[in-house]
């Protein structure tokens, strides 16, 4: 079992950091699954499947969720990790959508 530091960074709400142990076998996807319920459990609403994990700094190299953690985070205790979201999937438009075209509006 290792202890992974874990900085979370949510939009507008600065960092909340946390202190994950899990083992090192786990895999990244298992490890942002525990870290999501961590993250409700304090209060801060995620959704599992928006988390991004990444390593060194909020903008460092993107882990993927396949890998395991062994592989990876070769030195736990000193790496910081950070937890992103990618934002609301609804605020994003579906793949291949077309874009729609924007109209003023006048207000009187």
């Amino acid at each position: 079992m290792e202890t992974y530091p874990v900085a979370y960074v949510g939009h507008g709400s600065g960092q909340t950091r946390l202190l994950v142990p899990v083992s090192s076998t786990a895999s990244v996807a298992e490890f942002i699954a525990g870290l999501s319920k961590r993250l409700t459990k304090i209060a801060i609403q995620v959704y599992e499947a928006d988390l991004q994990l990444r390593i060194g700094e909020p903008n460092g190299p993107l882990l993927d969720g396949d890998d395991l953690l062994e592989h990876v985070v070769l030195t736990p205790r000193d790496e910081v990790l950070f937890a992103t979201s990618r934002g609301q999937p609804s605020s994003q438009p579906p793949v291949g959508a077309a874009p729609t075209s924007v109209r003023s509006i006048d207000i009187l």
